[in-house]
């Protein structure tokens, strides 16, 4: 399940990018940009949850 959607979101930045060649550098680049993106909101939600708690 997990190996299908990889190829489904490859072929879905191919088809995105049309004529251009698929660059795995850029996809790497998208990637890690978007987990550290996740990673902030995460850890911001985290502290207002943990400093709400401990308003309470």
């Amino acid at each position: 399940m997990g190996a299908d959607l990889l190829s489904g979101r490859g072929d879905l930045a191919r088809r995105r990018l049309g004529n251009e060649e698929f660059s795995w550098s850029r996809f790497f680049v998208v990637c890690g940009i978007s987990a550290v993106l996740v990673a902030a909101v995460l850890a911001v939600l985290l502290v207002i949850l943990y400093a709400w708690s401990h308003l309470k």
